[in-house]
């Protein structure tokens, strides 16, 4: 099929017509198969009610409009643009993203200025439309939403392609939402849409003249569409109200169920509106069942028909006549047009025969071109650009200059945004000897120097005299030029001259700008450090320590005879665990949980496993409170924090005297890993549980249990993104992260559930098939690949006693049965061949080479020396020689070279092949200090 990106401008917290529209669009286009693409600025306010629609999670959403065009396919078939917005570079980034691709654009046509003008009471002016005809004059098909709609576009749009295409596709509505409205019962209720402020053609002025004796003993209810109701004619309204015995109910941005809802309580949509493009409310309201009063307008009997008591448009004396009648009816509404207009099936259709139609058809640019001649960069500044550029990277190279120095761009203007990235620096860029030395804030002679600590935002304990609060031009760009980081701190100065050229001259630029959509300031501050400031030896040596970490843990995990696995989210669940006992069983918890030490005790875990940019490694009072219980249960049990480097390295720096207790892992495997000893290297996975908890629990059982991993109810009263147990989750905080990491949760709700979900799925039946591991959920889960595996009341019932309350593990394992296919070795006779080519000490380093080949998924390679100390191989490396040769062994990673620094020198050491925790081969070497 097709592929397509729709641009759609988006007003932060503001419902529109035009938005919901675009939306509508790029489901429909999603629905017929198209590769779909919505750019955005951000999600609008009404993204997570079309989370029902059956390709919602199919759609790729790309946040700004220069990002955008470096993400989208080289290859684009049709680019829609939504208009409607004020930003004129929407439509540039828009166009230009278009001709680039060679692809077809397509204006929707909510509205023209001949046709708004003729109806509208107040005019608007041609400036308003002057942007659409400029995209207009680019597209090749300007699609209206109704055929009214389309008689004006062909007299207003003259400046196109002698092969332009007038078309008309309505829009449908969220059937689904509605559909999920039942057993509602209708109430003496009269429902009114509105808008009180900046639209004066949707009649908001005229509401407290519609309130008489007819209504007496209705309530009323308004649904503000958008904006704020002004003081005075709220108070009319409500005084009219109360003169007449009208009971009045305010509803602000409801969601679309809330909103149909409503619809199925009224008796009577009022709409008194003297312009539409469309109407959506009237359409809905009648797919509802609710009478509709409205305005006459041509629009509106083309899609209702009859079905609407019409009043004399702008006449509000025939507008109360036509609400008594209404009131007075007994006939309900015949559903004229419903079925055409109403299911996004249809609309769907009516793209994709759209799309079908055009396709041998080649773009014209020429009209555009013409009225709208591009821009070439200017040549002498990109020329100037590389020439400092050059002369920034010599310049860096001769003088000496401060290692791990920081500074931010631009200058900061007022405190607000000062004391916002000083409390953030505090944090993410502690003072660390040759890491970082010195981080620089440069201020206007507008800044305050004492910055103030945000509200929500936890305030670091650290020193921050590293922190130079600064002014002046000079020392600020001679920083700026040797620095090993540049913060940014405004995301429109992206294009600025200086940013151009600190790049150029390889200089890291951080986006950090807390507003910025196209920003992910929440991961990119936590991951600045292992990302830009330390080099790859280091980096190198972090997780050396840290397998060596997992091989210790190791040890204690065979200690403790372990037979199974358990891991627990923090699900509601998670209250269940007193239900049984985990002896025997390796147990892996997560995130808040670490506040809860009764929990604790009952579970005894060996590992934390954590990894949410903002509830963990952020600076909101969530984040802290989570830090301070995590370093509290490091420091007073047997426990390891397993984490990804990224983030985690920023923590062992806070508390390096917890080092030991820090296992740091890359996420470097495509696809799950169900052995981090084989493979030292995490999932490119989501959510702690995918990347962290399944492949460690994999790595130690194959018989793997699950709890409080209970996704997303049905019902939307889950508490922040799902909901938690009681037990395990600082419920009074949650709050505090969304407001210090505002784009955070605009960027989780594409489609992150989603990925979750399939995540597991892959995980689970890789495991299952590949690997011989059994997933069991031990309570009843949302998660679809948990809940196929869960155990309900009636598996206990039928299998313990009826007055049995705890469970043991090892007894629930046993009534499952055991493991299909447990059996790893191959069934065609291959041995093990383990070859050691050289083994020896040098200088205190034990050094080995050789390779190995056997007939079983991820072999351990294991060393164990005769002083107590024991290691594993972190990875095997490349041997074609020998894969080759032993082609009957499937292989990839042969070879073994590996060494370790040994304070205490052994003489013996003894290499064993491992499966699991099961040895399968060993074999003792004699180590000398000359290389063998």
């Amino acid at each position: 099929m097709f592929s397509v990106a729709v641009y759609v401008s988006n007003p932060d917290g503001v419902y529109s017509g035009g938005r919901y529209h675009g939306l509508m669009v790029t489901e429909a286009l999603a629905k017929v198969g198209c590769h779909t693409y919505y750019v955005t600025n951000r999600l609008p306010v009404f993204w997570n009610d079309f989370e029902a629609f059956p390709n919602h999670n199919e759609i790729n959403c790309l946040f700004g409009w220069e990002d955008a065009n470096k993400k989208l396919p080289n290859k684009l078939d049709y680019v829609f643009i939504v208009p409607g917005t004020s930003d004129k570079s929407f439509y540039d980034h828009a166009i230009n993203s278009a001709k680039k691709r060679n692809a077809k654009i397509v204006l929707i046509n909510f509205e023209t200025e001949n046709w708004f003008n003729q109806y509208a009471p107040k005019k608007k002016a041609s400036e308003q439309w002057s942007d659409w005809k400029k995209v207009a004059s680019a597209a090749s098909i300007i699609l209206s939403i109704t055929d009214e709609g389309g008689k004006y576009a062909k007299e207003y749009y003259t400046e196109v392609p002698a092969s332009i295409s007038f078309a008309t596709c309505y829009p449908p509505i969220n059937t689904k939402a509605a559909d999920d409205v039942i057993g509602v019962e209708r109430k003496k209720q009269i429902l009114l849409l509105a808008r009180f402020s900046g639209d004066t053609h949707k009649g908001g002025s005229i509401v407290d003249k519609l309130i008489d004796e007819n209504l007496r003993g209705y309530k009323l209810a308004i649904l503000v569409g958008t904006g704020v109701v002004p003081d005075k004619e709220k108070a009319d309204i409500e005084n009219e109200c109360a003169k007449f015995g009208v009971e009045i109910e305010w509803y602000f941005k409801l969601s679309e169920t809330e909103k149909f809802k409503l619809y199925k309580e009224s008796e009577v949509l009022l709409f008194p509106s003297y312009f539409e493009g469309y109407g959506y409310p009237p359409i809905e309201a009648r797919y509802c069942g609710c009478k509709v009063v409205a305005f006459d307008l041509p629009v509106l009997r083309e899609t209702c028909g009859d079905d609407i008591f019409l009043a004399k448009h702008g006449d509000f004396p025939d507008f109360k006549l036509k609400l008594e009648q209404a009131i007075s009816s007994k006939a309900g509404v015949s559903g004229y047009r419903l079925q055409e207009l109403a299911p996004l099936t249809s609309t769907a259709k009516n793209l994709e025969d759209l799309l079908l139609s055009f396709k041998e058809v080649d773009p014209d640019y020429s009209c555009y071109e013409r009225a709208y001649p591009s821009r070439v960069q200017n040549r002498d500044e990109s020329t100037l650009l590389t020439q400092c550029a050059i002369g920034v990277k010599i310049v860096r190279k001769l003088f000496k200059r401060n290692k791990g120095t920081v500074t931010y761009f631009p200058k900061f203007q007022e405190n607000k945004s000062f004391s916002n990235h000083y409390y953030r620096a505090a944090w993410y860029l502690p003072e660390i000897k040759g890491i970082v030395s010195k981080v620089n804030m440069y201020l206007t002679s507008n800044c305050a120097a004492k910055p103030e600590l945000p509200a929500a935002m936890a305030d670091s304990a650290g020193q921050k005299t590293h922190i130079k609060i600064l002014r002046g031009k000079f020392n600020y760009l001679k920083d700026l030029l040797f620095s090993d980081v540049i913060m940014l701190t405004n995301g429109e100065e992206v294009s600025n001259f200086w940013v151009r050229l600190i790049r150029s001259s390889g200089i890291p630029v951080v986006n950090v700008d807390t507003n910025d959509v196209k920003a992910k300031e929440y991961g990119d501050y936590p991951g600045a450090i292992w990302r830009f400031l330390i080099d790859n030896d280091h980096r190198k040596s972090v997780i050396d320590n840290s397998y060596n970490n997992l091989s210790e843990l190791t040890s204690k995990i065979k200690a403790r005879n372990v037979r199974y696995a358990a891991v627990f989210g923090t699900g509601p669940s998670l209250d269940n665990a007193y239900d049984y006992s985990f002896d025997n069983t390796f147990t892996v918890v997560c995130n808040s949980t670490v506040q809860n030490d009764q929990l604790m005790d009952h579970i005894n875990p060996l590992v934390v496993a954590a990894g949410d940019a903002v509830s963990h490694f952020g600076v909101s009072q969530y984040a802290a409170q989570f830090r301070e219980d995590l370093v509290r249960v490091l420091k007073s049990r047997d426990i390891y924090y397993f984490g990804t480097a990224t983030f985690g390295y920023l923590l062992q720096l806070h508390y390096p005297d917890l080092a030991q207790k820090f296992i740091l892992i890359e996420q470097k495997t495509d696809g799950p890993n169900f052995d981090l000893l084989a493979t030292f290297s995490a999932p490119k996975l989501d959510s702690t549980m995918n990347i962290h908890m399944l492949p460690l629990a994999a790595t130690f059982a194959d018989d793997i249990f699950i709890l409080g991993c209970d996704g997303k109810a049905p019902k939307k009263d889950n508490e922040d993104f799902w909901a938690h147990s009681k037990a395990a989750q600082y419920h009074d905080l949650v709050d505090t992260g969304h407001i210090c990491h505002p784009t955070f949760d605009i960027h989780r709700q594409q489609s992150t559930y989603s990925r979750h979900l399939d995540s597991v799925r892959s995980t689970l039946e890789q495991g299952e098939q590949e690997f011989h591991k059994r997933y069991t959920s031990l309570r009843k889960s949302y998660i679809p690949a948990f809940s196929e595996r869960n155990l309900d009341e009636s598996w206990y019932k039928d299998n313990f006693e009826s007055n049995e309350h705890s469970y043991k593990i090892s007894d629930v394992a046993s009534k499952l049965g055991s493991i299909k296919d447990q059996d790893v070795e191959d069934t065609l006779g291959l041995e093990i061949k383990l070859s050691i080519s050289s083994i020896g000490i040098e200088k205190n380093t034990f050094k080995t080479k050789g390779w190995l080949l056997v007939p079983f998924k991820n072999p351990r390679v294991h060393f164990e020396f005769d002083n107590g100390i024991e290691f594993y191989l972190p990875k095997r490396t490349k041997r074609p020689d020998v894969t080759n040769k032993h082609a009957e062994y499937t292989e990839q990673d042969a070879g073994i070279d590996f060494s370790v620094e040994l304070e205490n020198i052994p003489s013996q050491v003894r290499i064993s092949v491992l499966s699991g925790l099961d040895v399968k081969h060993q074999k003792d070497f004699k180590l000398t200090r000359d290389k063998v």
